[in-house]
Parts: C-alpha cells; structure tokens; sequence
C-alpha cells in the first residue's frame, strides 16, 4: 500500500513541476517589462514634475499683478519654455493664469500617451496660474514591449528545456516505475488467486521454525484446519503424520544443504473413508539473508487414487465375472510353474470352452450370454480348492491353474482328471436365466507343468489350448489331456497356415473343374474346386488346408482367387464355343467371404471384369453359413439373384437348416450331400433321406444335384428317387483346366 502511494505520489510531479514551470515562466515574462514601465513612469512623472516646478519658479519671478490680473513678460516666456524643452520626446508646456486660461494658446500639442503634471505660480502669497506639462510615453512602452517580447521568449524557452529535460524524464520515469508496480501488482494478483482460489492444491509457507505464515484456503479443507487459528501455529499441529516428515527433512538438510525437496504421502482415516494426501516439503531460500522458511505443497488425491486401483484392477481382472483376466493369469501360471520347479512339485492347468456358445449369444442376445459367463465364473470358483485360481481368458474360455497338485505324476494327472470332471459336471447343471433355463456342455483341455518340454506360461497355456481344441474335435463335452502328437498337429496347422500365405505370393494354387451331368448325360455346368501345387507336398487336396485358411484372412484371398479364375474360364470356354450359354460354372463361398460387407459389391464387380453374363454363375453357400444372420443372408442372395447370379445350398441335410428358412433364403438349386450318395444301397434311412429331400425340392421348385456318384447303381438309384442332375467319379474326377479344355472339346462329350 505504502509503494502504491508513493508511486501515486511520483505520478503527481510531472503535473505540479508543469505549474511552476507556468508560473515561473509568467513571472520571468512579466516581471521585466512591468518593472521597467513602474521605474520608467515614475522618473519621467518625477522628472516632469521637477521640471514643471522650475517653469513655475522662474514665471513667477516675471509676472506681476494689474487690475485686471496678471501679466507676463511674454517676450521672455519663450524663452524659459525653449531653455527647458528637454525630455527626448513628444511634450507640451502651458502656462495657465488663475482662470485657467493659457496665456500663450499658439503652443499646445497634441500628445500621445500623455503624463501630465503641474506646478503653481505665485505671486507674493497668491496662486495667480498654473504651468502645466504633457510629456507622452510612447517611448517607454515601445522599449517596454521589446522587453517583455524578449522576456517571453526566455519564458519559453525556460519552459521547453524543463518540460524537455525535467518533466517528461520525471515523467518518463514514474511511468515505468508506475509500469513496473502494475505488472507486480498484477502477479500478485495472479499468485494471490492462485493461492487463495485453488481448489485442489494446498499451500503452506512457514518461517524457518516451521511456524506457519500463510495458509490458503485449499490446505485449510484438506487438513481441517482454521486459517486464522493456523497461523504461527507450529506445521507438524496440523498433522501427526507431519512431524516425522518434518524430522526426516531436517535431517536430510543437514546432510544434502539448503536445495532439497521431499515428496511423500498421508494416508488419513477420515470419516467418509481413507483418504490420499499427496505432500511436499521444499525450503525457501533468499539469496541475501540465506534459508527464509519452508512451504508444504499438497493435494487430496485421494480420487486419483481410487481410479488408480480401478485401472489397475481393470488391467488384472475381467470386469464382467470379476475373475483374473490373462494378464493377471499369465504371472500367477508363471509364478506356480517356478515353485513348482524349484519344490519339484506337479500341476497343472486346465483349458475350458463352453460348447456353442455363440449360439446363445445370436438366439437369445448377449445380455444372457453375459449372465450365463458370470454364472459359469460362480460355479467354477464354488468347485475348485482355495490354491486354485481361475481366469477368464475372453469370451466364453476360461481357464484354471493348479499349483503343487502332488509330487507323484501319476498322482497329479489322477487329480487334475477328477477336478475336470467334477468341474465339468458343475457346469452342466442348467442355468436359470430368466425367462430361460439353458443348458450347457463344457470341452476342457490339460496340461500338466513341468514335464520338461515346456519353457514358460505360453508354452503350458498353449498345450492346454490344443487339447481342448482336440476336445472339441471329438465331439465335445469331453476332456483331453495334452499328448505330444497334439502338439504335432498345432504346429502343422501353423506351418501349413505359413506354406499358405507363401503359396499365395508364389501362385502355388490353381482351380480344378469337375463336370455335372443331366439325366442323359449332357454336361449342363462344373463346380470350380481349388488345388495346391505344393512344391514338397506335391498336389495338396483342400480337406487339408481349407480348414486352416478360414482361421486367418488366406481363405479370403483364396476365394476371390477362386472366383476370378472360374469366371475367367468361362468367359474362354464361351468364346471358343466349347460350352453353351446355359453353362453354369459353381463357386464354393466361405463363411468368411459371404459374412464380408462388401461382398455383393466385390462380386458384382468381379462379373462385370470378367464378361461373363450373371446367370452363368453358381455360388454354392453352406447351411451354416445362412443360418448366422438370416436377415442379412436373405439380404446379399436378394441382391446378386436380381442380376442373375444362382445359389446353390451345398452339403443339404448335413445340417441343421429350417424349411421356412430355406423357402425365406430362396435359392436355386440343392445338392445332396455325398455321405447319403454313398450309403443309399447300405442304409434305408440314407436312401429315404434322398427321396425326402429331392421330393422337398421339387415342391419347392429347386434344382437337385447329387454328389459324390461313383457307380452305376448309385446313379440309377438317384434317378429312381428323382434326381436329375449329377456329379461325381462316375463321370469325371476334378480336371485340371488344361484337361478340362481337353474334356470340353471331346467328341464323345455332348455339350448342350
């Protein structure tokens, strides 16, 4: 307050030194001229005067009284008024008688800027006239007016050099000092908001006795204290947990000097629960008068805290069944699996999937599956001992790690059995889910740790994994344990997964054909089938490697490949004249390939590449490819037929599908799965299958196609049922396109 009032103070100079200067300067302007016409009036009012007076004398010694008045010896006048006309400027002398007449009227002039003074003439003891003088003064003023001309232009001047070199420097400077106050006051300001307004960070200082000089108000909620009580108040008052801190530091600056700080942090029961004070002591030192005091920097964090633990619970546990999730799996199986070394202990870990799974998902939505996957997580926990852990790895796979189960091998794999069919038979139970109550089967792999193969957790988990997946494969609801050809058969599957993607980026694949027949034996259509020219394996048939590809993104590159060249082919075989436009040529569509949502758009650009009309087309889909997303199915088969494009349900009675959704799907034709081909004279009930599904086709109005027709009795059976198209060994093996060229261009093949 003091600063701001001298800065004030200093503001004001500059105002009160322009009014002196003003003063000064009309003062030094004005007080010559004025004095000089003071002193110069007097002396000529005095000096005419003088000389009126000395005219008055001397007429009075020549005047001399008659009856009528006075007379003058006028001859002699002239000359006393000659003798005494010397004032250097405009003058006029009269002599006056006592009537006040002139007694010489010839002698008056007219005067500027007149003095006038008068003197008496006597005669004895009587006034008898007067001598009266006007002398102008045009004189002095002009002398005057040069002087106060050249005394303004000083008073000018005088003001120019202190309004130049006092006013504006003194100006100049306080308002850099007035400048310089603002921006302080401004920091201040901003410091003081800081730490009075802050609503997350505390702020104490204290003297270097630790007595507390200020306190905001942040650090007044966060330690419950009163700011004015807290004052001079010693720090460690406001906190017991402060006086260690404070002890510590003290320490710390006798060792490390004036330059330290101390992070560190209270935890305080307060009513609402336990709360986190993040906390920081640092000193205050003054580079003149050395270490000045302390400051204690703190924040309730006690929020930052709480999420803290949520993110690191959320990184370790599943947050739909609150069970490790495979981070959190992951080192505890690494932990049991180096006890178990270093004790020579067994255990083991056991895979879990529930079986079809997904299907609850799709028919009845996630919010079941979800309370299905925490009630399988209730269970799993309920049946295993308190050492066991178990975790949900994703989805619906979970998995469960059995430390020190025994040191006997035997005795383990006996135990880790038992559990996974105690464990299994938990899961079976139904599940009350209303308005439903499901049913569910679980497939479990083992592995047993260590054996000696392994090298870690990912070796152990990865073992576990092929032999449910080997589980799975068997049918499952079944338990596998894992054997070292199960682990032969992983790595297979991930070499041949490898020899794919190379093959592709080689060209190693290539499409085969296989003709269809009519009843008379007319070739009316080929169904496209891929081969892999292995450069080790030889000829590699796609029960092989198909399996494989849809587990990854090669089977998508496979079938545009598939598609391609099909459609490429027929387009030569139509120029060549080889087949007629009726021809149909069949594509296989995997899963993969028909559930992408550019599939119709992909396609119908491939045809129009190709040239190739729509209708000589076939895609061949599978039961369980449909019957995913019905809707959207229906959809995409909609949008290709309006072009032309004809669907073929492969594989029918294999599945699962629906009459009202193979009459919703609309497709064109069926084909008569081979396992019902083949056993149509050994079992009746394959035999009634055929019948059932081409009578059901020709109700419906659809194409029937049997494959896999390697006899003539087969063939004559099919026709008896009423199948009228075929394919199979009967006819023709798969043919490569040169010999299918070859098959095409055959004299003894009627091409219609």
């Amino acid at each position: 307050m003091r600063y701001g009032n001298t800065v004030q103070s200093l503001l004001r100079i500059p105002g009160v030194l322009w009014k002196l200067s003003t003063v000064l300067a009309i003062i030094i302007a004005v007080a010559p001229a004025l004095g000089y016409w003071i002193i110069s009036y007097h002396y000529q009012s005095n000096n005419i005067k003088n000389v009126a007076e000395q005219i008055a004398h001397t007429v009075s010694e020549y005047a001399y009284l008659n009856p009528t008045g006075w007379d003058l010896e006028v001859y002699r006048l002239d000359h006393i008024l000659t003798q005494h006309d010397h004032f250097g400027t405009e003058v006029n002398i009269q002599v006056l008688d006592s009537f006040g007449e002139s007694l010489i009227p010839g002698t008056k002039q007219q005067v500027t800027m007149p003095i006038s003074r008068q003197a008496p003439v006597v005669n004895g003891n009587s006034v008898v006239g007067a001598v009266v003088i006007e002398a102008s003064l045009s004189y002095i003023a002009t002398i005057t007016g040069t002087i106060a001309l050249f005394s303004f232009v000083l008073a000018l001047g005088i003001i120019g050099v202190i309004n130049r070199y006092y006013i504006l420097g003194i100006k100049s400077a306080t308002l850099k000092i007035d400048h310089a106050h603002r921006e302080l006051q401004q920091q201040r300001s901003y410091l003081d908001s800081i730490l009075t307004s802050s609503k997350n960070v505390g702020i104490i200082a204290t003297d270097s006795a630790w007595a507390i000089q200020y306190c905001n108000q942040a650090a007044k909620q966060i330690f419950g204290c009163d700011e004015d009580n807290a004052l001079s108040m010693p720090l460690h008052k406001i906190h017991d947990e402060l006086r260690n801190q404070i002890d510590k530091f003290n320490n710390a600056l006798r060792g490390d000097g004036d330059n330290l700080e101390q992070s560190f942090m209270i935890q305080d029961d307060h009513e609402s629960g336990k709360r986190f004070i993040d906390a920081r002591l640092s000193s205050i030192h003054d580079a003149q008068y050395g270490k000045s005091g302390y400051t204690l920097i703190c924040s309730d964090v006690t929020d930052q805290q709480k999420a803290a633990e949520l993110i690191q619970y959320q990184a370790t546990y599943d947050s739909l069944t609150n069970l490790p999730n495979r981070r959190m799996f992951h080192d505890l199986l690494s932990k049991a699996i180096a006890r178990a070394k270093r004790h020579g202990h067994i255990g083991g870990v056991l895979f879990l999937d529930l079986d079809n799974f997904k299907h609850v998902n799709d028919s009845l939505g996630h919010g079941v599956g979800d309370q299905l996957l925490q009630q399988t997580a209730n269970r799993m926990e309920a049946c295993l001992r308190q050492e066991d852990t178990v975790a949900r790895l994703g989805g619906d796979e979970f998995v469960v790690v059995v430390p020190e189960m025994s040191d006997d091998y035997d005795t383990t794999v006996n135990g880790l059995q038992e559990l996974a069919y105690k464990v299994q038979s938990t899961l079976s139970k139904p599940y009350n889910i209303p308005p439903h109550t499901l049913h569910v089967t679980t497939s479990i792999g083992i592995s047993v740790f260590p054996n000696g193969d392994e090298n870690g957790a990912d070796d152990v988990m990865r073992q576990a994994d092929t032999a449910m997946y080997r589980a799975k494969a068997d049918g499952r609801n079944t338990i596998k344990f894992f054997l070292p050809r199960m682990q032969h058969v992983a790595e297979e599957r991930l070499k041949i997964l490898e020899d794919l993607r190379l093959g592709i980026n080689r060209s190693e694949f290539e499409a085969y054909f296989q003709p269809q027949f009519d009843v008379v034996g007319k070739v009316i259509g080929a169904e496209a089938l891929i081969r892999w020219q292995h450069p080790e394996r030889g000829i590699v048939m796609p029960d092989k490697f198909i399996s494989v590809a849809e587990e990854s993104t090669v089977i998508l590159e496979l079938g545009d490949f598939m598609l391609e060249t099909a459609l490429e082919k027929v387009r030569g075989w139509l120029e060549n004249g080889v087949i007629p436009n009726s021809f149909r040529i069949s594509v296989n569509i995997s899963p993969q390939q028909f559930r992408q949502a550019d599939f119709v758009r992909k396609t119908e650009r491939a045809i129009a590449r190709s040239g190739v009309r729509p209708h000589n087309l076939t895609l061949e889909l599978t039961e369980n490819v449909l019957l995913k997303d019905v809707d959207t199915a229906a959809e995409k088969i909609s949008a290709l037929k309006s072009i032309g494009v004809r669907f073929s349900l492969d594989d029918f009675g294999t599945g699962y599908s629906s009459l009202a959704y193979l009459k919703r799907l609309a497709v064109d034709e069926v084909k008569v799965d081979r396992s019902f081909v083949r056993d149509i004279f050994v079992d009746d009930s394959d035999a009634a299958l055929v019948e059932a599904i081409v009578s059901l086709s020709s109700r419906l109005n659809l194409h029937t196609v049997a494959e896999g027709v390697e006899t003539e009795e087969q063939l004559q059976s099919l026709k008896h049922l009423g199948c009228l198209a075929y394919q199979g060994y009967l006819y023709s093996k798969p043919l490569s396109a040169q010999d299918f060229d070859s098959f095409l261009e055959s004299k003894k093949i009627i091409v219609v």
